[in-house]
């Protein structure tokens, strides 16, 4: 295992700042409370999956049109 240096660890963007800023944020946290909500089950929570899955989609699209 290999240890890092706190000025590396620094340097790494932070996943939840980057999830918050993300278009589909609000999208992805509902899909994290179904998870925590069913036991880590993402059979569960298929419909979440397929919110998530159209906002990164729909998110694509508009990056591409501007």
């Amino acid at each position: 295992m290999s240890s890092k240096s706190s000025e590396s660890l620094q340097e790494e963007p932070d996943v939840e700042d980057m999830i918050d800023s993300s278009v589909c944020a609000q999208v992805y946290r509902k899909l994290e409370d179904c998870l925590a909500d069913n036991n880590r089950n993402w059979s569960a929570c298929q419909e979440q999956v397929k919110a998530l899955k159209e906002c990164y989609k729909m998110a694509a699209l508009t990056k591409v049109h501007k």
